[in-house]
């Protein structure tokens, strides 16, 4: 299997990110946009990214290993993607999770996402038609692929000794083998092999090639009879720099070779180590390996190691190795790697999916951050508790994930430990941050009073924590987009408290509010994350306006409240277009619902109601569970009432037509 790769500005791809590309032939366009996307970033320097010159036979021949010590695979989806999976059935999501490779894919069309899902799984992804596409593609790369100051600490601090591997290409499974081989043992795990996994030929790397096996303290050759072929490089380059620059040769035999010929080609090559012989492999390795680094047991250097071996950076790409080793720097008080090994369960990298597991290893990584902020009081500290407790588009925080899978009192005590500490942290350089942190803290806490059918206490103790978080917020700049979005969010929850004790006036008020807050956000910064809570509020300030206007016979409201439901149809409408994931399917059939119920054409209202119930269909089969209150049922109900509505009018219009049509009668009678 070929393969190419670009980089930014014809860089070398030995010290980037791998990303794969798979994308069918007649989808190339939409993958050179992609690409350049990925190496237009600020980042975009730190990656390389690989495609398949004939990406139809890369699953189907089983060239999985192929790509495995690749950083991150990128899967297009397109109509000839799906048709293509169809027909030979290749793709095994399963088994490219297995080998530790995350997959990202990318949706060349929102139609594509249901048929994608259906058949693979609700992968997280992103869609080439969202408007804020590129700005998802960013995040979720910083988020998938180690930073390059991490690169840096695992090249300078995590190893011992670094050997070369010199070996032909064609031998890469034999150099697997032998790396495999060289690291059998703990003690070896901190020797690093450079090995040129990226370089391909037609490539000037010489110098690279030549400073790499400068700062080597050996050379391991791949003995195979490839080694033999006239013209190759590790003969005319490699093993002549090796013997000019005075290293150590260490000849290993992966498959049977002519030694006689192998000595005419390579002058003064010193005697074959069979693979097979453990024992010498070892002691020489052990030569190599300068412990005195990693006699203490630094477990800091234990996690590098352990990021080391995730993304194949100076070793062999191994899963296994690095979740062990991580476990053990996380149970060592490594902070950093108990945050990585919750990260890795949450998304799938490098082991099996893992919600609860994620949620165990989230909390490990709290309470050492909460720790460490304990005994220094530094804002940095304070950071990293928040945020492990809090989320992004990208990795739900702790207490997202306590919220969706764990009881709600869970949740409210790391909140509340959260708070405890921010009262303690008083840099003055950051006021304006950690008293927004902390104001959020205070609306988990509120949120979590809401939860089922909540006493008068309960109440009472939100509205206690929505004034604290309010009073907070309103002591920071109003220009800032993120205090406006809290503000917005704290009118939500204020209308919510006001529902439940009954208050519908009071209710109108705080949701009007938001409403007016989250259409400036929108105006300021079009996110598809802020038209979702734009659209939410207007379907919810018009919800309310009804309950209102019904009360107090306000028919002015009662059109506001039908203009509100068009925007959100319209805004639900767009996201839904661009892309068609769990959220914005379910907030389009509530938008579908919300506009047919509430206006006077019947016509329009059932054609609504009929694809608002066929979205909310499709979405439980594909999920196999309900997502909300929204059920088919629901709109099954409203049709019937529409049905009721429109037949009572057809006899009332029957009924006076007939009166109508007696009076005529009556009057020629007369006349």
């Amino acid at each position: 299997m070929q393969f190419s790769y670009r980089t930014r500005g014809n860089a070398s791809p030995v010290t980037t990110r791998g990303i794969f590309v798979h994308a069918m032939s007649m989808d190339q366009t939409q993958r050179d946009k992609l690409i350049q996307d990925v190496l237009a970033f600020p980042d975009g320097r730190s990656y390389s990214v690989w495609f398949a010159n004939e990406p139809e036979k890369l699953f189907e021949q089983n060239n999985i290993s192929e790509i495995q010590h690749m950083n991150l695979l990128v899967i297009v989806v397109s109509e000839a993607m799906l048709a293509h999976a169809e027909k030979y059935a290749y793709l095994s999501l399963e088994s490219i999770s297995a080998a530790g490779l995350p997959v990202l894919p990318v949706f060349c069309t929102p139609d594509v996402i249901p048929r994608f899902n259906k058949r693979f799984g609700n992968l997280h992804g992103l869609c080439l038609t969202a408007q804020d596409y590129r700005s998802q593609l960013e995040a979720q790369l910083k988020n998938l692929l180690v930073t390059d100051q991490l690169v840096n600490s695992i090249i300078a601090d995590a190893f011992t000794g670094q050997v070369f591997l010199s070996y032909r290409k064609k031998d890469r499974v034999e150099a697997q083998r032998i790396m495999h081989a060289m690291h059998n043992t703990p003690w070896s795990e901190s020797l690093a092999i450079w090995y040129d996994e990226f370089l391909i030929g037609g490539r000037d790397f010489n110098e690279e090639i030549r400073a790499a096996l400068e700062n080597s303290e050996a050379v391991c050759l791949v003995v195979t009879p490839s080694l033999l072929e006239a013209g190759n490089y590790v003969c005319s380059i490699e093993y002549p720099n090796a013997v000019k620059a005075h290293k150590d040769i260490l000849p290993i035999e992966a498959r049977s070779t002519d030694h006689a010929a192998l000595e005419t080609l390579y002058k003064g090559i010193p005697k074959c180590i069979s693979l097979d012989e453990t024992n010498m492999i070892e002691s020489v390795v052990f030569k190599y390996c300068r412990q005195t680094k990693h006699e203490t047991r630094d477990f800091h250097l234990i996690y590098l190691l352990g990021m080391a071996y995730l993304i194949g950076l100076r070793v062999e790409k191994d899963v296994d190795r690095a979740n062990k080793l991580l476990i053990d720097a996380a149970n060592h008080g490594i902070f950093e790697a108990a945050r990585q090994l919750g990260m890795m369960y949450l998304r799938g990298i490098g082991v099996k999916r893992d919600i609860p597991t994620s949620i165990q290893w989230k909390k490990a990584a709290f309470q050492l951050a909460e720790e460490q902020f304990e005994s220094e009081k530094s804002f940095s500290a304070y950071k990293r508790v928040h945020d492990v407790l809090e989320s992004n588009e990208l990795d739900d925080g702790l207490a997202i994930l306590l919220m969706a899978y764990n009881p709600p009192d869970e949740t409210k005590e790391y909140s509340e430990r959260f708070l405890r500490l921010s009262v303690a942290c008083n840099d003055a350089s950051e006021e304006q941050l950690s008293t927004l942190w902390r104001a959020r803290a205070y609306f988990h806490i509120a949120n979590l009073h809401f939860e089922e059918h909540p006493s008068k206490e309960r109440i009472q103790q939100a509205q206690e924590a929505l004034e604290s978080g309010e009073t907070l917020l309103a002591a920071l700049s109003e220009n800032d987009i993120d205090v406006r979005s809290e503000q917005a969010g704290t009118q939500s929850l204020f209308t919510e408290m006001k529902i439940i004790q009954g208050d519908i006036s009071g209710a109108r008020e705080y949701s009007k509010h938001s409403y007016e807050l989250w259409k400036e956000i929108c105006e300021d910064n079009p996110s598809m994350s802020n038209r979702w809570f734009y659209a939410q509020a207007c379907g919810s300030y018009g919800q309310l306006l009804i309950r209102h206007a019904v009360s107090n016979h306000m028919i002015e409201e009662l059109q506001k409240s039908r203009e509100l439901f068009a925007v959100e149809l319209a805004i639900c409408e767009q996201l839904y277009q661009e892309e068609p994931n769990v959220k914005h399917r379910e907030s389009l059939a509530g938008a579908l619902y919300h506009d047919a119920v509430n206006m006077p054409n019947g016509k329009h209202a059932t054609k609504n109601l009929i694809r608002g119930r066929k979205i909310m269909v499709d979405l439980i089969d594909d999920i196999s569970d309900n997502v909300s209150s929204l059920t088919p049922e629901k709109f099954d109900s409203a049709l019937k009432q529409l049905k009721r509505r429109r037949s009572g009018k057809i006899i009332w219009m029957v009924m006076l037509l007939t009166f109508v049509g007696l009076l005529v009668l009556l009057i020629r009678a007369c006349a």
